[in-house]
């Protein structure tokens, strides 16, 4: 125990380094750090170290509940319908068969929040990370508390019920119909109904999260009330009352959201602290809320705007001394940079100009616009004023994005993620200016070196981007991409490739080029290679078509371009054809061709088509990877990029069985997720994400 007294008499930096510790071991361990998200309880009190364990112990064995229990193949019997989304052409429903909620997508209007229904259908699991860095579709739902998907056989319904949130419901459809119903719906209810034009905007700025109602809104509301409550010169016990049912309406408002359930958690145990006299600290309150809203929703153990919220607040707890003594605008900037710093790792984004300016937009958003918008909502009379307040208030958003001016950052592994927040808490530990300057420029390195990282050697990454292609390529300073369906921007921006040398698009086909001018327009292409027989809709100043017998050089790799032969009435036939070799691996990139353009490269080519890696034709279709064809090519391995359980039926099972015939050994993105060969002299290694 004299280890825990001497604990008690060390300052900011152990608790800091304890909770970058716990954050460290949550990166790989996510139940590990939830278990210890009362950390504090090590601090001034022996007890704590009991509370500690216990609450170890139970977050543990919830997470190990919830992770592995039992999820049904089949799914048969009633179940109510507990949210629903609407979207352009159908609605997506969430059921609750049991105690366990799966998703699943019906004709718009048909399903209302309550109804109980019959439903006979197959359970499926949603997709893990398929994409180095990229979107994990099983996690988010799980955060969600939604363990799969169900492909229907049958669903009736059987009953229309009152629910808990028929209130709710009426708002919503009361507010649908005001002009600025968009705002309202977002500040009041927690929806998000914003057109396509403004979730862009909000995105591009990084500011959409400031539409959710959170303890700057509500604290702007608080204050306002208790302006009113001074002048009615009401008691502290009516006023803790009336706030409290502040708390509990927008609690309902916003179906029991994350944030506003912290705020009364927040509330309520401060309320406590103060009555029973506990002697509670601010990040003690802090860490009981987050630990008991976990406790009851331990599926939070998931979501990543849970981990972000933690540490935003905890930081800014541990750095609010560094705040004192500074008011209005540069307080608010100094508060603002530290959560800016401290999302950095999970935004990616750098905008000079939004720092600047992002105190003002806190403000204004959280404040006079909020509480308009609750005028609204009370005096419709109002709405068209605040409609074109809403108006002015885009459009100067719109110029500060015509100004701003973004770096992204690549993505960090959870090793660069950790260094990044120790450099963060060596930057905020600074007792000076010089010490600040020095330490400030420390951190971009930490970027540079996971850029380093990426480029280490050849890689080759086959990216599972659903019924389509999209092939990258790094190699001895080559960086070119094949092709480009879907999410291979968002690819490229997190592994920091910010230029290319070829983007080539084998053939006009969306399922081949939907995402090649999102990629030329937001990140520097040298050459478009362009197949001499195809029309694209493609516009770049450097357009380099390429028919077969040319060549590409690109580093010390060099692309010999196959095919197309000659001109085709099947447009898949005019693919672009390439075979490289990189280090001791040969490569066939085949596109979409199908058999008569196989024929031809037979023809011409021969034995010259030997490769060492085929990626097979046309996903796997039928009309591709021919007897003849195969015979001459004679792969080792053979890539099929397609989406799972396509409409299609890809791959057809005689490719496959042609395949096996020539003891080719296949992977598929639908089943192997995103492939990558890393090549080096010494050695080629594969590797996938596997989507299940």
């Amino acid at each position: 125990m004299k280890i825990l007294d001497r604990i008690s008499n060390w300052d900011n930096l152990y608790i800091e380094g304890y909770a970058l510790f716990l954050f460290l071991l949550g990166l790989f361990f996510p139940w590990i750090w939830l278990g210890f998200v009362l950390y504090f309880f090590m601090l001034r009190r022996r007890i704590r170290m009991m509370l500690l364990i216990i609450s170890m112990s139970l977050t543990s064995i919830l997470f190990f509940h919830y992770s592995t229990q039992n999820i049904p193949e089949i799914i048969q019997g009633e179940v109510k319908v507990v949210h629903v989304i609407n979207y352009e052409y159908h609605d997506q429903i969430t059921i609750k068969y049991k105690y366990q909620k799966f998703n699943l997508r019906a004709s718009k209007f048909q399903y209302q929040l309550g109804d109980s229904i019959y439903i006979h259908g197959k359970i499926n699991a949603y997709k893990k990370q398929t994409i180095p860095y990229g979107f994990n579709e099983q996690q988010f739902h799980y955060s969600q508390n939604v363990l799969g998907y169900i492909s229907v056989y049958e669903i009736e319904k059987i009953a229309e019920n009152n629910s808990f949130y028929s209130l709710r419901d009426l708002i919503s459809q009361n507010l649908s119909t005001m002009q600025s119903n968009s705002y309202l719906k977002s500040f009041i209810l927690g929806e998000k109904s914003f057109n396509s034009e403004q979730k862009n905007l909000f995105r591009d700025l990084n500011i959409i999260y400031l539409f959710t109602v959170s303890g700057l809104h509500l604290y702007a509301l608080i204050l306002f009330c208790k302006k009113i409550f001074f002048y009615l010169s009401l008691t502290q016990q009516k006023q803790d009352l009336l706030t409290c049912l502040i708390y509990i309406l927008f609690l309902y408002l916003n179906a029991f959201s994350m944030g506003v359930l912290r705020l009364v958690l927040v509330f309520s145990i401060r309320w406590l602290n103060d009555k029973l006299e506990l002697n509670f600290s601010k990040m003690d309150i802090l860490n009981i809320a987050f630990f008991m809203m976990l406790v009851t929703h331990i599926h939070w153990i998931y979501h990543l705007g849970f981990l972000i919220t933690y540490l935003i607040l905890n930081f800014m707890y541990l750095m609010e001394f560094r705040f004192r003594g500074y008011q209005g605008y540069l307080k608010r900037l100094m508060m603002t940079t530290v959560i800016y710093l401290v999302v950095l790792p999970f935004n990616l984004q750098i905008s000079f100009l939004l720092i600047l300016v992002l105190p003002v937009l806190v403000f204004f958003i959280s404040s006079p616009l909020f509480l308009l918008a609750l005028c609204t909502w009370i005096f419709p009379e109002f709405d068209l004023y605040f409609f074109k307040l809403t108006q002015i208030f885009e459009g100067i958003l719109l110029a500060i994005q015509d100004k701003n001016i973004s770096i992204q950052l690549p993505a960090l592994n959870p090793y660069f993620i950790v260094s990044y927040f120790i450099m963060l808490i060596i930057l905020f530990r600074s007792r000076n200016v010089k010490s600040l300057i020095l330490r400030f420029i420390v951190l971009p390195s930490i970027f540079f070196i996971a850029i380093l990282d990426f480029q280490q050697s050849d890689k080759i990454y086959f990216l599972d981007v659903g019924q389509g292609d999209s092939i990258f390529i790094s190699s001895n300073g080559c960086h070119a991409a094949i092709d480009s369906y879907r999410n291979v921007l968002q690819f490229l921006n997190n592994h920091g490739v910010y230029q290319l040398d070829y983007l080539i698009l084998t053939h006009s086909h969306l399922d081949h080029t939907l995402e090649a001018m999102d990629i030329i327009n937001n990140i520097y292409v040298e050459t478009v290679i362009l197949s001499s027989y195809d029309q694209y809709q493609i516009a770049h100043p450097n357009i380099q078509y390429v028919k077969s017998s040319d060549q590409l050089s690109c580093g010390e790799i060099q692309f010999d371009i196959l095919g197309p032969i000659r001109q085709y009435d099947n447009p898949n036939d005019n693919s672009i054809v390439i075979q490289t070799k990189i280090n001791q691996t040969t490569y066939l990139f085949t596109g979409d061709i199908e058999y008569n353009a196989e024929i031809d490269l037979v023809n011409r080519y021969q034995y010259r088509l030997k490769s060492d890696v085929l990626k097979v034709g046309h996903h796997g279709s039928s009309t591709s990877t021919s007897e003849i064809f195969l015979s001459y090519v004679m792969p080792h391995l053979a890539i099929i990029s397609l989406g799972h359980q396509n409409r299609y039926g890809f791959p057809n099972h005689e490719v496959i069985e042609r395949l096996h015939r020539y003891q080719v050994m296949i992977y598929r993105t639908d089943l192997h997720g995103t492939i990558l060969n890393q090549d080096s002299k010494k050695k080629s290694k594969w590797s996938f994400h596997l989507p299940f």
